[in-house]
């Protein structure tokens, strides 16, 4: 019998680092977006269903996306740049695949939500994922890293999760 293992396949973080650099009209705001994306990536490793329930760039993209509502509610400033800049994350998502990525802007608005949903679920301690334990550790190691700059403040995750789903509706 043969596995069929696909051997080279891209990570979501090699399509979230791709994704970031090429759309941000602001070098910082890309940055920060792969920075907080690849938090978020980590946390989707928890629920095997948020983490293979779709392809890997979509995901990638929901994560940015996350990411950059979650920077545009932290810091009204960045609203602006923040929109262009997942504009530009959208359009880039079909050039992987146009024909299985139709609809790829609702779908990656979809994993945002449920990444935010996952991630204030873990910052509050509580919900059905079996490693929400960990997440203190995970959050401690990119705060040492200075990936997460005072994000996190679970009245932000919560606002940036009610701004994605006012920006896109029901998924």
């Amino acid at each position: 019998a043969r596995l069929n293992f696909q051997v080279g396949a891209p990570t979501p973080l090699a399509f979230a680092r791709e994704l970031g650099c090429g759309a941000p009209p602001d070098a910082e705001i890309g940055r920060g977006a792969v920075e907080l994306a690849s938090f978020l990536l980590e946390l989707a490793l928890f629920d095997p269903t948020l983490q293979y329930c779709r392809p890997h760039v979509l995901l990638a993209g929901g994560a940015l996306s996350a990411a950059l509502r979650v920077m545009e509610v932290e810091t009204p400033s960045l609203r602006q740049g923040c929109r262009e800049a997942r504009e530009a994350i959208f359009q880039d998502l079909t050039v992987y695949d146009p024909e299985k990525l139709r609809g790829a802007e609702q779908e990656a608005l979809c994993c945002e939500e449920e990444l935010l949903d996952s991630w204030l679920t873990c910052a509050e301690g509580h919900g059905n994922l079996e490693w929400v334990a960990f997440y203190p550790f995970i959050e401690d190691k990119f705060r040492s890293r200075g990936q997460l700059r005072g994000v996190a403040s679970k009245d932000i995750i919560a606002s940036a999760l009610r701004a994605c789903g006012e920006a896109h509706g029901e998924c």
